[in-house]
């Protein structure tokens, strides 16, 4: 993706103070999610989605409004902070919305210190598919089980950026993976059906 969350949040704020706004915060949300499914021993389903969502708040004194979408061009930016104005502007009045003063904001973040993504490369649908064959393989060895119904092996990787018109600006990267397989012991109504999850670890 050529253009930067960090960008697309300065764009939203920019617009929404043209609109009308007197503050607002913006949020750009870059995601990736792989998932691979196998069934007796073979591949069922493979699934990639790749997407870009943004979102934007307006205060309009203290009333306020919330749009988002998943189309990043200016126009759509544009119209989504007119719209979120002029929905701001016939909300309820609440007294207690606003955005934190300058002083109160943090400095030196580092948002690497939280561990929260895993630097080395996204797996290959192949390495995933693997995964799950072996969960499935290991549990139907498993005394009692009768059949393994479902067994999955995901990734996913998300870049999230934050931006204020207090001056707050921040992202952070986070990965997760995880695997899970659904066994069944016993048979007929007699049978019981066992969840055996393990997640993974983010960092």
């Amino acid at each position: 993706m050529s253009q930067k969350l960090s960008e697309l949040t300065d764009a939203l704020l920019s617009a929404a103070t043209k609109a009308g706004a007197d503050s607002a915060d913006a949020l750009a949300v870059k995601g990736t999610s792989l998932s691979i499914d196998v069934l007796g021993g073979k591949l069922e389903h493979a699934e990639r989605a790749e997407g870009v969502e943004i979102g934007l708040r307006v205060l309009v004194g203290q009333r306020q409004s919330c749009v988002s979408a998943s189309d990043t061009r200016d126009e759509t930016i544009t119209t989504m902070a007119e719209r979120a104005v002029a929905m701001a502007r016939e909300a309820p009045v609440d007294d207690t919305i606003g955005l934190a003063d300058t002083a109160q904001l943090a400095h030196n973040i580092d948002s690497g210190a939280l561990e929260l993504s895993d630097p080395t490369p996204e797996p290959a649908p192949d390495e995933l598919e693997d995964h799950a064959r072996r969960a499935e393989a290991a549990a139907s060895a498993y005394d009692g089980i009768s059949q393994v119904q479902a067994t999955s092996a995901g990734y996913g990787r998300n870049q999230v950026y934050l931006a204020a018109s207090n001056g707050f600006s921040a992202g952070y990267d986070r990965t997760n993976r995880a695997l899970s397989c659904v066994a069944i012991t016993g048979e007929g109504t007699d049978g019981a059906r066992l969840l055996r999850r393990i997640p993974g670890v983010s960092g």
